[in-house]
């Protein structure tokens, strides 16, 4: 019977050996904060890079609205032009006519220098200046070279057409591309900390899982010497070593899963796979919750998707106005002066400077179009009024979800003290637990309960504080406050 035991306890120290192998290779590890992450984030990964492109072309369309008061000059430089051409003309000769055929070729060479204005109030002024010189083989005239200079103002008088409105709306376009840039920034910086946060919560999971599983290879330990010594049967000493077992397999699929988990964080950062992040457990202070009102006006000002519904409404407003001006004439006054001036060696008459002038006025209104400006401004009203609907929709469905929040995180703050209050109580039972198995008076089987009911209130512990974060996080993408760290970090990243 003896020898018997002590074949069975060796057989357990083997098995024992083989389960307890280093359950991974040691790896280049990376440690991390949550804001050192979210700095990584935004520094490195695609979906960043992407959005810093998306800013500067938004500043570059910004720049460009506010250009358009700006002067365009043009220079025009044409290469030189052969015209050759044969004529026929009838010459006296004696009593009679006599056809001569005459060759004619020219070279003509010149620039042109334009240069165009808008300003404000429908105006558009034009400066044109144009110079060319020419040869030619006949005998009419050998060379000459002129110039022409025209001033060209156009104003437009009926319906108004100004420049601000078209800057306005590049600069609301602008400022709109610009906070779609930078919401993609926060959405990204909002992924990596909900994976930080779920990453962490794996993590301390799993260090509690280990702590459970070595209580329980303790535990199997002791059990074997106990049925070794015949002070307990074997049926007890396979619960024991099944409990470990179910232990070790589930600690092994939760570090798949964390390996997995930790993988695709490190993407998330653009860092390489092959590394193994170490997170720091000590989570930032949260702030006070702020006031419902207050949350609900950032919602109102700062959302994104409020900020394109915005835009469009003042998109349907001014097609709203263009439809009603349709409905009257288009006057517009046109006014010009050219000065046209030639140096031309003719062999009979030169051709002295001359001065043109003109002054016009438009007038185009359409008399009869079966009703379609009508309709037009009927949809322009239809559509006015299908944005002013919308936006209220979306508000109300934003403001509820606001408030779920709220309260979800207010809760979350009555309840910590209870959580931390739990805690506090198991972490006394387990002390009290270990004293009394040191004393003969529980089982192992008991205190290893203690020590499982304290390590699953820290899980809950860490959860409870990781779901406040969460919230908070939350609250922030909904009402648009995150927008400002990610504009931080790349005003400091310039």
């Amino acid at each position: 019977m003896n020898s018997g035991r002590i074949i069975l306890l060796g057989l357990l120290l083997v098995f024992h050996g083989v389960w307890n192998r280093p359950l991974e290779a040691a790896q280049p590890t990376l440690r991390l904060g949550l804001d050192q992450a979210l700095s990584l984030a935004l520094e490195k990964h695609r979906d960043a890079r992407l959005a810093r492109l998306a800013l500067d072309e938004a500043r570059l369309a910004r720049l460009e609205s506010r250009l358009r008061l700006a002067p365009r000059l043009d220079l025009e430089v044409a290469a030189p032009t052969l015209l050759d051409s044969r004529n026929e003309t009838w010459t006296p000769q004696g009593d009679s006519l006599r056809l001569v055929w005459v060759d004619w070729n020219q070279r003509r060479e010149g620039a042109t220098l334009r240069l165009g204005q808008d300003l404000p109030f429908g105006t558009r002024v034009d400066l044109d200046a144009d110079v060319w010189h020419r040869q030619s083989s006949t005998g009419s005239f050998t060379e000459g070279h002129g110039g022409a200079w025209s001033v060209r103002v156009r104003q437009s008088l009926l319906p108004r057409k100004t420049l601000w409105g078209d800057m306005a709306l590049g600069e609301r376009e602008a400022d709109q591309a610009e906070l779609e840039a930078l919401e993609q920034l926060a959405e990204l910086r909002h992924r990596v900390a909900l994976a930080w946060i779920s990453l962490l919560l794996r993590q301390e999971s799993l260090v509690l899982s280990r702590q459970d599983l070595e209580l329980a290879v303790s535990s199997r330990e002791r059990a074997a010497a106990r049925l070794a010594a015949g002070l307990i049967a074997e049926s007890d000493y396979m619960k024991v070593e099944l409990d470990e077992l179910r232990l070790r397999s589930s600690f092994q699929a939760d570090s798949l899963e964390g390996r997995r988990g930790a993988r695709d964080f490190l993407r998330l950062l653009g860092q390489p796979p092959d590394l193994s992040p170490v997170l720091e457990a000590t989570l930032p202070a949260l702030d006070p919750l702020p006031p419902l009102e207050s949350l609900k006006a950032a919602l109102s000002r700062d959302h994104a998707d409020l900020a394109a519904r915005r835009l469009e409404k003042w998109r349907a407003r001014r097609e709203l106005r263009r439809q009603q001006m349709s409905l009257l004439p288009e006057l517009d006054l046109d006014l010009a002066w050219t000065l046209r001036e030639e140096d031309a060696q003719w062999l009979l008459m030169p051709e002295d400077p001359s001065l043109d002038r003109s002054l016009r006025l438009d007038l185009a209104w359409p008399v009869f179009t079966a009703g379609a400006s009508g309709r037009a401004l009927e949809r322009a009203r239809i559509a006015m009024k299908r944005q002013e609907l919308q936006t209220e929709a979306l508000q109300e469905s934003l403001e509820g979800r606001l408030e779920q929040l709220w309260l979800q995180a207010e809760t979350q703050r009555l309840q910590q003290p209870l959580v931390e209050r739990q805690l506090d109580l198991a972490r006394k039972d387990a002390d009290i637990s270990r004293l009394r198995f040191q004393s003969g008076q529980i089982t192992s089987r008991e205190l290893i309960d203690a020590d499982r009911a304290l390590s699953r209130l820290r899980v809950e512990d860490l959860q409870a504080r990781l779901d406040m974060w969460r919230t908070r996080l939350e609250l922030e993408r909904l009402t648009g406050q995150d927008r400002a760290h990610v504009a931080r970090l790349v005003e400091e990243g310039r």
